[in-house]
């Protein structure tokens, strides 16, 4: 059996170790899992996970995989209202939370427990009861964290932005980048979000916006410059591409303002 892992930290590039040219990578539901056939270099994954910059996937027992056992493993849930309504669920010792649109589909729960090296085969009709039984049984408050501020922020800001498919006009504050070849995610300068955002830890930015993110950071050639992008996701981030099209938007005064 193969050895999986995903990757925790932004700037750990994969082909730049060892590992080059031994791994083959899949896409679940937008988390990137990375497959390792050669298992003596089991060694270097463990050190690698010891200093979290990978997690390794380990394979769950069955006795994970349906709805009563989640509940049963459900140690708190707080909801938090404020408009949007977000839920903060303690799971085996550990916090995770959820935005409505998450609370959609098992997906982000999946992707939490990759996160910590556990596998749940959670079935369709299992997602359904967890969630109701989250809601009838979560402490509602009305109380917003910095990351979910940070969050509604960042989504308000893609959504105004203007998407345009030249990268080169996509450099500046209210402006992304679109690639057919990628017609899930936009692009945007980390610069300009960072920028529009006004906060410096761009390590805490990316941690709370992993699951509008796909994949790592990636870097491209504009103007004989190298420019640093986030890919987000269209649908988790309620952009619109037929209107934010350059086409059918009016212009954006770039003042990095929301």
């Amino acid at each position: 059996m193969p050895l999986r892992f995903v990757v925790l930290k932004d700037d750990f590039f994969i082909d730049e170790t060892p590992l080059k040219g031994k791994y083959t990578v899949e896409d679940s539901d937008g988390e990137i899992i990375y497959y390792v056939e050669d298992i003596t270099v089991k060694p270097e994954l463990s050190f690698l996970e010891l200093y979290g910059i990978i997690r390794l996937i380990h394979e769950e027992s069955s006795e994970l995989d349906n709805a009563e056992d989640i509940i049963r493993l459900t140690d708190s849930v707080e909801i938090l209202e404020g408009g949007s309504i977000y839920l903060k669920v303690k799971i085996m010792g550990r916090e995770f939370m959820f935005t409505e649109l998450q609370l959609m589909s098992s997906v982000t729960l999946k992707r939490y427990m990759l996160r910590l090296g556990k596998y749940f085969n959670l079935k369709s009709g299992d997602w359904a009861p967890i969630v109701q039984f989250w809601l009838d049984t979560g402490n509602k408050t009305h109380e917003i964290s910095d990351d979910e501020v940070l969050i509604e922020k960042s989504i308000n800001y893609l959504k105004k932005c203007i998407i345009y498919t030249d990268i080169e006009k996509a450099l500046g504050y209210h402006s992304l980048f679109y690639n057919v070849e990628e017609p899930s995610t936009v692009f945007c300068l980390v610069d300009s979000i960072i920028g529009a955002l006004q906060i410096e830890n761009r390590r805490k930015v990316r941690s709370v916006l992993s699951e509008y993110i796909a994949g790592d950071s990636v870097q491209k050639r504009v103007y004989g410059e190298k420019k640093r992008f986030w890919r987000f996701k269209i649908e988790e981030c309620e952009i619109n591409l037929a209107e934010q099209m350059h086409e059918h938007e009016e212009e954006v005064e770039e003042d990095g303002g929301f």
